[in-house]
């Protein structure tokens, strides 16, 4: 949340900016300019560990499927 508050708080400098025909310097910068990169290599991490728990799940499923169908194929064949 703090990320997108910051990009707004940016773009709304960046607008008074244009408006009121203040200089660049006017523009206070953000306090903690790398909190923004953790931020978002945090999210990268956390998404690239549900993906690779997604990956794992639809392996583990389409591995039952399979054998459920080699059980049921196995308890026809003995019934014929």
């Amino acid at each position: 949340m703090k990320y997108i508050r910051k990009k707004k708080e940016e773009k709304l400098y960046q607008q008074w900016v244009e408006h009121d025909e203040l200089p660049p310097e006017a523009i206070p910068k953000p306090e903690n300019e790398g909190s923004e990169d953790v931020l978002v290599s945090r999210d990268k991490v956390g998404k690239d560990r549900r993906e690779q728990q997604l990956r794992i799940l639809y392996i583990l499923f389409g591995l039952g499927i399979i054998m459920i169908c080699l059980g049921l194929v196995l308890i026809i064949i003995q019934s014929c």
